[in-house]
């Protein structure tokens, strides 16, 4: 019995060696066949000049399908260097996020015609979203009557804009994108809010001076999406109209 396990542990141990070998051999083969075929692939589509959607379709594959490695203990690793970051994945632009966020700040900053065409929504609902909390601080729960606001009156904004404009069509998505980031003096009235009382002189002030920031913000943003520079005052009103009632919810 002795002799046969003394047998056995070189065994096991060459039938490892040897079963990694053969991983290798694999992963090895499988890389060279996919190098191969996107080498012919290429070297097709530039003689002929043109090429087939399943040629274009296994390019695309071979490029984007991370490679597999395979480590000490034989298993496969995916490689994930050339992937792009999660939030460009996802459509979140941090930087168009912090220009936008600038511009509602400083109402003297010139709109970007560019950043309007990224139609972002992590902002917006982030400085709801905070609205909301704000309120929720001063016992008020208001979450659903906040975004169903922003939902619904972004989409009276988007068809009424879209009437009157006789240049460019806006998009529903993009409309609320601009609602949602002008909302930033509404989120400041909430949070003066909770250290005092709005319910006076001081809160008619404070209303009345994020109503006009918002819509002046807004109306800047709807101006270079639509190209309506001489319909300023024609686009304030229904935003303007519009602001008065997050005021009455935020201070009431």
């Amino acid at each position: 019995m002795e002799t046969l396990r003394g047998n056995d542990a070189p065994w096991t141990a060459h039938s490892g060696t040897v079963e990694q070998q053969a991983q290798q051999v694999w992963f090895s083969s499988e890389n060279t066949q996919s190098e191969s075929n996107f080498g012919f692939l290429q070297k097709n589509v530039v003689a002929t000049g043109h090429s087939t959607e399943n040629d274009l379709k296994h390019l695309s594959q071979t490029q984007s399908t991370p490679s597999l490695q395979p480590t000490a203990f034989g298993s496969s690793v995916p490689n994930f260097d050339h992937e792009p970051p999660l939030l460009e994945e996802l459509g979140v632009n941090p930087r168009h996020i912090y220009l936008k966020t600038i511009t509602v700040i400083n109402p003297l900053k010139e709109v970007d015609p560019s950043l309007m065409k990224d139609a972002d929504l992590s902002g917006p609902l982030i400085f709801v979203g905070v609205l909301g909390t704000f309120l929720l601080l001063r016992g008020k729960l208001q979450y659903g009557h906040l975004f169903g606001l922003l939902i619904f009156g972004s989409f009276g904004l988007n068809l009424l804009l879209n009437l009157m404009s006789q240049v460019n069509q806006i998009d529903y998505i993009r409309t609320l994108s601009i609602v949602g980031y002008s909302m930033i003096p509404m989120v400041g009235l909430a949070g003066i809010s909770v250290a005092a009382n709005l319910r006076g002189w001081f809160g008619v002030f404070c209303g009345i001076s994020a109503i006009a920031w918002c819509t002046q913000t807004s109306t800047r943003f709807f101006m270079a999406s639509l190209g309506m520079i001489e319909s300023k005052w024609l686009i304030s009103y229904p935003v303007c109209m519009y602001y008065c009632i997050f005021v009455l919810v935020t201070v009431f």
